[in-house]
């Protein structure tokens, strides 16, 4: 189990550390030069020892991925002959190449070139820890392109130069309520509302872990973050299970790795079918839940899959990677990568006493 006494202390801390805790005010009228921070804390601050993952084009576009728009007969060649029958339905494939009209699927199945559409190839990287977790203040990103406001509670002007980008790595310098709505501090006369950004809170290392390499899932902050014993290394948004397919809490050891692997569930009939070939950077932990990319949406930092826990290829990119070298390196009596799954807004983090593995 994990030490209470800790992790609740540890959570009191991480929520928004802020050198001094600023109060509510009654009106934007009381807002002056007391919420400034230093000139040196501005927009894109990065501490020492902290370093963006910028998002690898080789990760990216290493595989041609397409989502199928129409239902579509699979040919064994360009105008040959059917082979089976695909119904509108969440379908995506890898492309292996296009001949005039026609387009190679798999090898010998090809479709109409006018059937495919575009994959999500999002840009989101994540934020590199060199020397473990140096944040002076809390970091994290906003999840949503955004306007920023000269003061809390303070209506943003809309205009592109005062948009702040989908993904930005972000330094949050305070935090404060006011009418109800909680405001983050991003910079000098810099602030967006808090359900706008995904907070990175790290965590100490729990007792059931008993692997050398780690990753915690914090569902409720949609967060991601990669540990070597306590020395937190990586971070990054995910997405994880819709309430109907939730990411189950808990202690889980990888008991499979693949890239890239072909997904499906269910019927094209089912409302949660879905057919993904070719998905990369994928570990299994819980049954059928992985950790893994996603090409099929752009929409980290809210839950969004059917279980598993997705990342920009990016960021699954670097995961996979920095996990085989672990995986494939252990000795014979070192257990495999451990993926900690929790939820700090359900009693004891939604935990079951026991890991549960495939």
């Amino acid at each position: 189990m994990l030490r209470k006494f800790t992790v609740m202390a540890i959570c009191l801390v991480l929520s928004f550390i802020v050198s001094v805790t600023l109060v509510a005010q009654e009106s934007n009228a009381d807002l002056d030069a007391d919420y400034a921070v230093p000139d040196e804390l501005v927009l894109n601050y990065v501490p020492a020892g902290i370093e963006e993952l910028l998002f690898s084009r080789n990760a990216l576009y290493r595989i041609d991925y397409r989502q199928v728009i129409t239902e579509v007969n699979v040919l064994d060649a360009p105008n040959g002959n059917i082979l089976y029958h695909r119904a509108l339905a969440e379908y995506y494939v890898s492309l292996i190449g296009i001949e005039g009209d026609w387009a190679q699927i798999n090898p010998g199945e090809w479709i109409p070139a006018s059937s495919l559409g575009p994959a999500y190839y999002s840009r989101l990287g994540g934020i590199l820890f060199r020397e473990g977790d140096t944040m002076e203040y809390p970091m994290g990103w906003n999840r949503r392109i955004v306007f920023i406001s000269t003061a809390p509670g303070v209506a943003p002007r809309e205009a592109n130069d005062n948009a702040l980008p989908k993904y930005e790595m972000l330094t949050f310098f305070a935090r404060i309520e006011v009418d109800g709505v909680e405001w983050v501090q991003i910079g000098v006369d810099q602030w967006l509302p808090a359900d706008a950004v995904n907070v990175i809170e790290p965590i100490e290392m729990p007792e059931t872990v008993d692997s050398a390499v780690w990753v915690a899932v914090d569902v409720a902050n949609q967060v991601v973050m990669a540990y070597e014993g306590d020395k937190l290394v990586f971070a990054t948004l995910t997405a994880t299970g819709e309430p109907w397919s939730p990411t189950e809490p808990g202690t889980f050891h990888v008991y499979a790795q693949f890239d890239p692997r072909l997904m499906t569930r269910g019927n094209p009939n089912d409302t949660w079918f879905y057919y993904m070939e070719d998905v990369p950077y994928t570990f299994y932990f819980n049954g059928d839940r992985a950790l893994h990319g996603a090409f099929w949406h752009d929409n980290f930092g809210v839950v969004q899959s059917h279980g598993c826990v997705n990342m920009s290829l990016t960021a699954a990119n670097w995961i996979y990677r920095w996990g085989r070298n672990y995986m494939d390196n252990r000795a014979d009596d070192e257990p495999p990568m451990v993926v900690f799954v929790y939820d700090k807004n359900l009693p004891d983090w939604g935990l079951i006493p026991a890991e549960t593995e495939a």
